[in-house]
Order: structure tokens, then C-alpha cells, then sequence
């Protein structure tokens, strides 16, 4: 069925199943002593949201790639090359002109732009009132490059399900609908601040209820074309062998701090401390009255961390400690520290029993995801596909040929 651009650019503004993420609610980690923040690990919804059902255009920016295509931490502090200017020379692309066409699905200049900028100021959300300053800008040119590239791999693989859910004849029941509202709704803290998500996502309940429709239709039709998915107990028995590191818990160390951040009169103010804390004073309430990581909220409490986790001045003396013990001031990137050992915990092996089931899941998705990205090829071997964006040459490695795509 032909669509018109207005109906394509409808379609567009709601990408596919992006009602269907839920918000992770939580405080965020210390951000004081930490050498960097762990990539949360992936679990089994996780690795099923990274085939294009999920439909956020938009995931977090937390990894760069390098120029050798290997990935580092996004680190704003680190300068990088500025990006390509725009050829002056060149026309602009008129805002109604293709962008993207798949079969007889088109997104248009004005809606890819629109969709690229939205991502954009939502990375900026998450940076927060971060300084804009050339470094920082540069850098995040760099990413916009990198976001232009994911959102023409995302859009062509939407459209590609869309026009192979039109042209299938599987239906979604109510209650299959209501099923997953439901379990949708329920990790919310409440309904409301689930309309509230709607509302700034700019989708209608019907709307949302129409892409968890869409989101039925296509597990149905996936679950067809992939079939079953099996591991066997010798496979997952190989894995747990083979990759003993996995499945290893180095030791820990629970500690709290206190932290004066580096500044003029900052050596006489922590030194201070130490002296009150020798005295007798409660370290928990001195953390709650002067240390400036946000630990001290919780009376300094930085939970379990391993030494590899946090910088390492501060790991060192952390690990050398005595439960119980408080050390001298400990100099840092960021200011100064004392530290107070709570508890010790060995480094232990994971059992095999205890991650067989996490295992074969694992196992089973990674196997399922490859047939998912084979069928994705097909479908792109078999479809009308035109990219008109103009994009900037990523890092070697960055993504792979496109196949299919013309």
C-alpha cells in the first residue's frame, strides 16, 4: 500500500514500540572516588530490547568508538579532532525531500533532522548543566555523527518490520494487548507517572496500545521464523568452563568516606576532620555535615566496590585497612578522603548450579539474535531501499558494510 510522506512522518514520530521501554528508577552511583561508572550487565529483557522492536532511537551515550573501532568510556574531559564542516558548497536538502525510502515507506529530510535533533537534546538533558565549552562541543559533534549513522541502521530496520507486519496476516487480541499493558503499567511506581511518560514521549494511550499491538505481532511472527532456540546441558557446561573470569567475584571492600574537595584551605579542613573523628566525634554525622560526594547523604556509605572500581590512591588504602579502622587523609583527583573500612568480603567462584538457567538464556538469545539479524538481511536483500543522508565517515570498524542497502 502506497503511504503518503504525511502518513510516513506520522508513523515516524512514533517509532515502533517505543512505549514498550521502561524507565530504570534508582539512585545514581556514587560518582566520588570511582574511577568510572560500571556499564550496568545486560539481562535477558536488556538483550531482547537490542533487536529493533524496542524502537528507542535514542539509547544513552555512554561508549565512543576510537579510530581503531574499539570502545571507550564517554568521556567529555578528553579532547578529540573537530569534526568535518559542512560543505558550503553544497545544497541544502529541501526539508520534503527523501531521506530514507523502503519500498513505499518514506521519511523525509525535515522528519530525519527533527528525530536526529530530538536525540540530541536529550543527550544534552543527561549531561546535564554541563559547560559548553569547544572541547565539549566538538565531542558532541563527534556523537551526532555517530547518532545520524544509528538512527539511518534503525530507521531502515523499522520500516523493513512495519511493511512485513502490513503484509502479514497475524492479528493481536485484546487480550493479548491488555496482557502487555499490563505488565508495562505494573513497573511504574504508579500509573500516573506512566501517563506522565507518555506525555513527554507525545504518545496517546491509543497510540500506545496501537504499537503494543504491533509489538504482539511480530513476537508472533518472529517466534515463527526463528523456531526454537535450544542449549544443551554439555554447551552450557563448555561455557562456564571456558570463561571461568564470568563467573568470579573478586574481593571487596565496604567502606565510608568523607571528602573534601581540593581547593584553597582544603588540607587545614580535612586534617580538621581527622582530628574531630580521633576525638571521639561520630564519623557518619561529620559525613553528613561536610563531605561534598553526594555519599554523604548515607553518612559516607560507598556500599561493596573492588579495588579495580574506584581510583587508586583511595583503592590502595581502602584494601590495606582493618574493619573498622579510619585512615589519614588520602589525597585524590578529587580532593581528599578518610576512609573507614566496614566490612571485607573474599573473592569467591560463582557456582555452576547456581548459573546454569542464566547460562542457557544467555546462550539462547545470543543464538536467537543472530537467525533475527539474518532474517533482518533477507529482508533487506528483498526490499526497494534508497538512503539519501548525507552521512560523516564513522571510525574503522564502527558499523558494518551495509549490505543490502542502496
Amino acid at each position: 500500500m502506497q503511504r503518503t510522506s504525511k502518513q510516513a512522518g506520522r508513523d515516524w514520530r512514533r517509532p515502533l514500540f517505543r512505549v514498550a521501554l521502561v524507565l530504570a528508577f534508582g539512585a545514581g552511583l556514587y560518582a566520588c572516588g570511582r574511577e568510572e561508572t560500571p556499564v550496568a550487565t545486560r539481562d535477558a529483557t536488556e538483550t531482547e530490547a537490542a533487536w529493533p522492536q524496542s524502537g528507542d532511537l535514542a539509547p544513552p551515550v555512554t561508549d565512543v568508538p576510537t579510530a581503531d573501532g574499539e570502545v571507550e568510556p564517554f568521556d567529555l574531559s578528553q579532547p578529540i579532532n573537530p569534526a568535518q564542516p559542512a560543505n558550503p558548497a553544497q545544497p541544502a536538502e529541501p526539508a520534503d525531500g527523501t531521506a530514507i525510502q523502503v519500498n513505499d515507506a518514506v521519511v523525509t529530510h525535515g522528519e530525519f533532522e527533527r528525530e536526529l535533533q530530538e536525540q540530541m537534546k536529550r543527550l544534552e538533558q543527561q549531561l546535564g548543566g554541563m559547560e559548553l565549552t569547544p572541547e565539549v562541543q566538538q565531542r558532541l559533534a563527534l556523537i551526532r555523527g555517530q547518532m545520524k549513522h544509528q538512527l539511518v541502521e534503525h530507521t531502515v530496520a523499522r520500516l523493513l518490520l512495519e511493511d512485513y507486519i502490513a503484509r502479514s496476516s497475524v492479528e493481536a487480541s485484546q487480550e493479548e494487548v491488555d496482557e502487555h499493558w499490563k505488565e508495562i503499567v505494573t513497573q511504574f511506581p504508579d500509573p500516573q507517572m506512566f501517563e506522565q511518560m507518555l506525555e513527554q514521549e507525545g504518545v496517546t494511550v491509543d497510540e500506545a496500545r496501537e504499537q503494543i499491538a504491533q509489538q504482539v505481532k511480530l513476537e508472533k511472527l518472529m517466534a515463527d521464523e526463528i523456531g526454537e532456540v535450544e542449549v544443551s546441558d554439555d554447551e552450557a557446561q563448555m561455557f562456564y568452563d571456558m570463561q571461568p573470569e564470568q563467573f568470579s567475584q573478586p574481593a571487596q571492600v565496604r567502606a565510608r568516606h568523607i571528602l573534601v574537595e581540593a581547593g584553597e584551605g582544603a588540607e587545614e579542613a580535612i586534617q580538621a576532620l581527622h582530628e574531630q573523628i580521633q576525638a571521639g566525634e561520630d564519623f557518619e554525622a561529620l559525613a553528613r555535615e561536610h563531605s561534598a560526594c553526594p555519599s554523604g547523604q548515607e553518612g559516607g556509605d560507598l556500599g561493596f566496590f573492588s579495588e579495580d572500581q574506584m581510583v587508586e590512591p583511595f583503592a590502595r588504602q581502602a584494601f590495606a585497612m582493618e574493619t573498622g579502622e579510619v585512615s589519614a587523609p588520602v589525597e585524590t583527583p578529587f580532593g581528599y578522603h578518610i576512609i573507614k573500612l566496614e566490612e571485607r568480603r573474599d573473592a569467591e567462584q560463582t557456582e555452576y548450579a547456581e548459573v546454569e538457567e542464566d547460562i542457557k538464556q544467555q546462550l539462547e538469545q545470543q543464538r536467537a539474535q543472530v537467525k533475527q539479524d539474518e532474517f533482518l538481511e533477507r529482508l533487506k536483500e528483498a526490499a526497494d531501499i534508497t538512503i539519501n543522508v548525507d552521512l560523516p565517515a564513522p571510525p574503522p570498524g564502527m558499523f558494518p558494510e551495509p549490505d543490502g542497502l542502496n
